[in-house]
This record gives structure tokens, sequence and C-alpha cells, in this order.
């Protein structure tokens, strides 16, 4: 019977596609989750600071994961981390954010102020701790406890990102110029109840 059953299950694991690109590794230090093509999949430390490295296990790190630094208990629907990361720092190699992965970072969360993009990122850059594309054409995300009740959107921004200031509930007042002509799909959304002004300059 025994023999039998060990057979079987030969069979069963000779069957099954193997897919060792989606495979989840850990890094030596215990703090990060990524797969074999250079996705980070989830952050699993506990410093408050993330510095996300461009090489894990002789692997290069190119893209973030949605939901990266969302990791919730698993006894109630708490997110473990709202309450210890204020910043994350992106290395020169990552080239693909996935919506959602910063933007929400740590929802709800009381202590996350800081986005830090290496200088020679070639598709991603950070003004005052706050997330743009390249040539700062795209805002993609405002950190939830950025400090300040106010903010001025540079006047090279044209478009907003889905989820940019999502929850955002320390800013009262947002500055758009001119040259913004496009605002996506819940970019100004809020979980709870607060006044958000967004008004032109029209210098």
């Amino acid at each position: 019977m025994k023999k039998q059953l060990k057979i079987r299950r030969q069979k069963a694991i000779s069957n099954f596609a193997f897919d060792s690109e989606s495979e989840i590794l850990i890094s030596d230090d215990g703090k990060f989750e990524y797969h074999k093509d250079g996705t980070l999949h989830r952050y699993i430390g506990s410093d408050s600071d993330i510095i996300i490295p461009s090489v894990i296990n002789g692997t290069t790190i190119k893209s973030i994961e949605k939901g990266f630094a969302n990791r919730k208990s698993r006894y109630s629907n708490t997110y473990l981390l709202g309450n210890i990361i204020k910043s994350i720092s992106i290395p020169s190699t990552v080239t693909n954010i996935e919506i959602d992965s910063l933007g929400l970072l740590n929802r709800p969360s009381t202590v996350f102020q800081k986005i830090i993009v290496d200088n020679n990122n070639p598709a991603y850059c950070s003004e005052d701790g706050v997330l743009y594309n390249k040539d700062k054409t795209v805002l993609l995300a405002y950190p939830i406890c950025k400090n300040g009740t106010s903010f001025v959107i540079p006047n090279t921004v044209t478009t907003i990102e889905n989820y940019a200031f999502q929850e955002c509930n320390n800013l009262h007042t947002v500055l758009m110029q001119n040259s913004v002509t496009s605002i996506k799909d819940r970019a100004f959304a809020l979980k709870f109840h607060c006044k958000l002004n967004t008004s032109r300059d029209n210098k």
C-alpha cells in the first residue's frame, strides 16, 4: 500500500508543470520575498526605512509588485507594517512599479513619509519624498503621511496617476498648475471624511 502511494505521488509531481519564474524566494537577510525574474513580491522585514537592494542573491531587482508592503496579519484584518515603515528607497535597477505597490503602501499608515529614488534610475525620480516618472510629467505616489497640509504640484506634471493621493488625510490643499491635463480615477480618493481642495495656479 505504501509503495503504491509513493508511485502515484511521483507520477503526479512529474505531470505538474512548475513555473520557476513565479516561485517565491527569500533574501538571505530574511527581509524580502522575490521572484527569479527580478520582481519584488513582498517586504517581510521590520525596518522603519526600507532600502531595496539592486541585487538579491544574484538576481537583479527590476520590478515592484502590487501590495509589496501591504502585509496583513493572519489573525485580523490589520496591516502589520502600518505603523513601522517611514520611507522606502528604490534602486536604479527598478524600472517597473505596479500601481498600488507604493501609492497605497501600508494602508492604513500613520508614519510613511518619504519615497527616495536613486539618481541613476532611468524610469523614476523623486522630489521631496514624492514619486514621479523620470521626466516628472507624471505624479505617481504621494506618501500617505508626508508632513504638511498643502502641496504644490510641479509645473512639469501633466498627469496625476491612479491612487496618487489616496488616503493622504494630512493634506487640506493641493495646488495644481495649468500643466495638469489628466487626473486618473481615484487619484484623490479618501478613505476618511476630510476636506481636500484642488485649485489652479493662475500665475
